[in-house]
């Protein structure tokens, strides 16, 4: 299909390559796409994604008028890794000690001024990934709740495309999706169809992260455009859990009982080895002060608005 594209559209190729140049949302009737809680508007919307600070898994949302409204975490991940780049430190040891490891696949969504709390968890058995969004639990009850949301891969044997295509359906029936997506071969946009291969959302790296990006090799902010008359809630909703597709249990396992021990020896041979074990304290020593200062910072911030 997309080689016939190529053979008739010629502008095809820079869509393929970097996004379309200029996507049009195409507005939507209330109640005949994917749904969940519901959040329509007659206009379409605009939301900010990025990462959270010094995090390489979490992120957060904003809506356009800059009001946060989700924010993704880890439980026994450290936050702040990302100052403690070669992992010298005990400083994650404050954030696993319950948790036996970091466990990428167990993700967790606050939400914020009126939009709702979810978890992102994997299928137990899939070869494409498949994530189920689901409420977040009540740590009274004992049973979780059903799956109103599904993502997972799309076989490029069914999709015969070179670029990289998800589903989205309902509840947990991975057979029947509402929506598709595809990402250009730049990683630069993703696009959102609907069954009749209408624009539903466009999400696009902003211009600050393209500058970032080409001048210091970070930015991780994107724009998330709804189309209007489409469920806000479910969209935002697909984007945290496209993020997690291909985390699971097994996966982190691996890492935290066999990979993780195997480098952590290697990297005590290196040091050993090298004779640079009074180096490497002093800079764990440095890592462990960055971490503390930032924490009180990040507390004193709690507080920045009771004294205005």
């Amino acid at each position: 299909a997309e080689l016939k594209q190529l053979q008739n559209d010629p502008n095809f190729i820079v869509e393929l390559a970097v996004g379309p140049p200029l996507p049009d949302l195409v507005p939507q009737t209330p109640g005949t796409g994917l749904e969940w809680h519901k959040k329509y508007f007659k206009e379409p919307q605009r939301f900010i994604m990025k990462k959270a600070t010094l995090s390489s898994d979490d992120f957060r949302a904003w809506d356009a008028k800059g009001r946060l409204i989700y924010n993704a975490f880890h439980p026994g991940k450290n936050p702040y890794e990302a100052v403690d780049v070669l992992g010298l430190t005990n400083e994650k040891d404050k954030y696993q000690k319950q948790w036996f490891g970091e466990w990428g696949f167990h993700c967790d969504v606050a939400g914020h001024n009126g939009w709702p709390a979810f978890e992102v968890r994997p299928k137990a058995f899939s070869r494409h990934g498949t994530q189920y969004i689901r409420p977040r639990r009540n740590p009274k009850d004992k049973d979780s709740p059903e799956p109103v949301l599904c993502v997972g891969k799309m076989s490029r044997t069914k999709t015969k495309s070179v670029r990289h295509w998800h589903f989205a359906g309902a509840g947990d029936n991975t057979k029947e999706w509402h929506v598709k997506t595809t990402v250009d071969l730049a990683a630069r946009t993703v696009q959102f169809f609907n069954r009749d291969d209408e624009l539903v959302a466009f999400m696009q790296k902003s211009l600050k992260t393209l500058i970032q990006n080409a001048a210091f090799g970070t930015g991780s902010e994107s724009l998330l455009d709804v189309a209007a008359g489409y469920d806000c809630s479910a969209i935002v909703a697909v984007v945290f859990a496209l993020n997690q597709v291909g985390a699971h249990a097994v996966k982190d396992a691996i890492s935290n009982f066999v990979v993780e021990p195997l480098m952590d020896a290697g990297t005590d041979a290196v040091i050993e080895y090298t004779g640079t074990e009074a180096l490497v304290k002093e800079y764990g020593q440095g890592v462990n002060w960055a971490v503390k200062k930032l924490h009180e910072g990040k507390r004193l911030g709690r507080f920045k608005g009771f004294f205005s």
